[in-house]
């Protein structure tokens, strides 16, 4: 079952880059090009340990590395990031964990690495949108 939260948050993750492309609104600087390689070197790292923990905790530092350039763009732009998605991911994900077949570490690491960030963006938004709304007030 816990695959198949992964699966849709794969596919969700390419549709809204598709949209991305499509809308010709995709701008990349030094920040992005960095959590790239930085998202690349933990997956090939990923596929080259045999120990599964290992693996989760690769795939896990690996995908705080690429959520940067999303936490710098909700520092700068918070009115532009749509809070509510990060509730749902952290909704799923928490849903997630009792499904798993078996509960350790090595299965719930990556769920719970999720829910951490989604809140650390949620936070993020919110408070940013309060200081800037004062701010113009």
């Amino acid at each position: 079952m816990g695959a198949y939260v992964l699966a849709i948050n794969v596919i969700s993750c390419y549709i809204i880059a598709l949209i991305g492309f499509w809308q010709r609104r995709v701008k990349y600087d030094l920040y992005d090009w960095i959590a790239l390689a930085g998202a690349l070197v933990g997956i090939v790292l990923w596929k080259l340990t045999n120990d599964p923990l290992f693996a989760v905790v690769l795939v896990s530092i690996s995908d705080a590395i690429a959520i940067i350039p999303s936490l710098r763009k909700a520092y700068y732009y918070p009115f532009e990031e749509n809070a509510g998605s990060f509730v749902i991911g952290i909704s799923y994900y928490v849903l997630a964990l009792p499904a798993l077949d078996s509960f350790s570490l090595t299965t719930s690491l990556y769920h719970f690495e999720i829910i951490l960030i989604d809140l650390a963006l949620i936070i993020l938004v919110l408070t940013r949108r309060k200081r800037l709304k004062a701010k113009t007030a």
